[in-house]
């Protein structure tokens, strides 16, 4: 099978942030002063990269939210630590809408390796072991 062309792997990237850009436009009433955005990629989309990493870190701090990151991934590849809690209910419907879009990202970018930063985050994903992220190319 032929792998995604970088052009095809941005476009479903794009779509990924309209998508989520609606969510976090839907959600918002109820997540009052703690909006401050999202953020997904930390750089430019890569087809079939060696790894890809994923994090949880929901929320931040106000001074980090940049706006243009809701249209698209940075120039340069980044990394912000912050975190802000949110409440229970939020934080499940966030996680589970977070949970299929990064599905789809692994599906779109055919990583050859996942490394999740994070037994939270590991357990996202992954149910007792089980192979639940896969990209088509067969690699978990």
């Amino acid at each position: 099978m032929k792998g995604p062309k970088l052009k095809d792997v941005e476009a479903a990237c794009r779509a990924i942030y309209q998508s989520t850009r609606s969510f976090i436009k839907g959600i918002a009433p109820r997540i009052g002063a703690a909006n401050l955005g999202f953020k997904m990629l930390y750089g430019p989309p890569v087809v079939e990269p060696p790894i890809l990493f994923i994090g949880y870190q929901p929320g931040g701090e106000k001074e980090s939210m940049i706006e243009s990151e809701h249209q698209g991934w940075p120039e340069a590849c980044e990394y912000d630590g912050t975190y802000q809690k949110l409440n229970r209910q939020l934080r499940q419907q966030i996680e589970r809408f977070c949970r299929d879009q990064v599905e789809d990202l692994v599906a779109d970018l055919r990583p050859q390796r996942i490394v999740f930063i994070g037994f939270k985050t590991m357990g996202l994903f992954v149910d007792q072991g089980a192979d639940d992220l896969v990209s088509d190319k067969g690699v978990s």
